[in-house]
C-alpha cells in the first residue's frame, strides 16, 4: 500500500492526545483527549461536511481514522477523500477507480456507509478499536443522520438528538476512542447569517451541555450574501472556526481553495 500523506509534525507542534492536522485548531482545543466527544457545527450549506473529510485527511497522517457516513454512500465518500489526498492536475477531472483503488491510496482511512442506528454503531467501533487500540479515532458526518433504534420514532427529535449524545458520549468513554461528530444547525434557530454561529444557536441539540467535551463552529462571512463578497473579496474565500468550548477562544482561518478543499495546514 502507498502512504500519501507521511509528514511527521514539527516538534514545536506536538500536542498532548489526537492532531487535526490543522495546527492553529490543534492548539484552540488543546489536542484530543482519548475519550472526548467534539461537536463540529455548522449551518447548512457551510462547509461543515467538507471540513470534516478534510480532518478525516488530517488525522490520518498520525492515526487510523473511521469515517461514518450516514447520508451517502462509501464510494461517494471515497471520491471526496480521494480528491483531497489526491488532486487531479489542473484541468483534469479524476480517474474512475474502484472503492479498492481508492482505499489503497490511504491505508489509514476507513469508511462505514450502514452504521446509523446506535446499536450497530457501538458494534462497528468496538470492532474498529480493537483492531487498532489507542491509534484509533472515529469521524460522523452528520449527527442529524443517526438514530437511536429502527423502532418507529414518536417523540420529538431534540429528545432523540440527547440520546444520540448521551450514547457516542458512552461509547467514547467505555472504549476509549476519541469521537468527532458533525451537525447542522438548524436555520430557525440560527442568528444572522452574518455573524458567526454562538452557543444559542445550538441549544436544539440538547445533549450539548452534558455530553459535548469540546465545541467548534464552521462560518464562513458573506456565504448568503454574494454582495458582501463582491464588496470584500478578500474574504470571500475564508472560513473560520470559532471553538466554543475547548482549551481556548482562539479563532482559526482557513483558506478555501477553487474546489471547496482546505490546506492541511493553514497558512502561518
Amino acid at each position: 500500500m502507498t502512504q500519501i500523506l507521511h509528514d511527521p509534525p514539527r516538534e514545536s507542534y506536538i500536542l498532548p492526545g489526537f492532531t487535526t492536522g490543522y495546527r492553529a485548531l490543534d492548539h484552540a482545543l488543546g489536542g484530543i483527549g482519548e475519550d472526548e466527544l467534539v461537536l463540529l457545527a455548522s449551518r447548512p450549506g457551510n462547509y461543515g461536511r467538507i471540513l470534516l473529510e478534510n480532518l478525516a485527511v488530517g488525522l490520518s497522517r498520525q492515526h487510523k481514522v473511521l469515517y461514518l457516513s450516514t447520508g451517502r454512500k462509501a464510494f461517494a465518500v471515497a471520491s471526496e477523500l480521494r480528491s483531497i489526498l489526491l488532486p487531479a492536475p489542473s484541468g483534469e477531472s479524476p480517474a474512475e477507480d474502484t472503492l479498492e483503488d481508492l482505499n489503497r491510496l490511504a491505508q489509514n482511512l476507513f469508511i462505514d456507509d450502514a452504521a446509523i442506528f446506535l446499536g450497530y454503531l457501538d458494534h462497528v467501533i468496538g470492532k474498529f478499536h480493537a483492531e487498532h487500540g489507542t491509534d484509533a479515532i472515529v469521524l460522523i458526518d452528520h449527527l442529524n443522520g443517526l438514530y437511536l433504534s429502527k423502532e418507529i420514532r414518536t417523540g420529538r427529535r431534540e429528545r432523540e438528538e440527547y440520546g444520540i449524545a448521551d450514547n457516542l458520549k458512552r461509547i467514547a468513554l467505555k472504549y476509549p476512542i476519541p469521537v468527532i461528530v458533525h451537525a447542522r444547525i438548524r436555520q430557525a434557530m440560527a442568528s444572522e447569517h452574518g455573524n458567526p454561529p454562538c452557543i444559542g444557536d445550538l441549544m436544539h441539540l440538547t445533549g450539548l451541555n452534558d455530553r459535548f467535551d469540546k465545541i467548534v463552529v464552521v462560518h464562513r462571512p458573506g456565504y448568503y450574501h454574494a454582495a458582501s463578497d463582491e464588496t470584500n473579496p478578500s474574504d470571500a474565500n475564508n472560513l473560520y472556526l470559532y471553538p466554543l468550548r475547548g482549551a481556548n477562544r482562539d479563532t482559526v482561518m482557513l483558506r478555501i481553495s477553487d474546489d471547496n478543499r482546505f490546506l492541511l495546514t493553514e497558512k502561518e
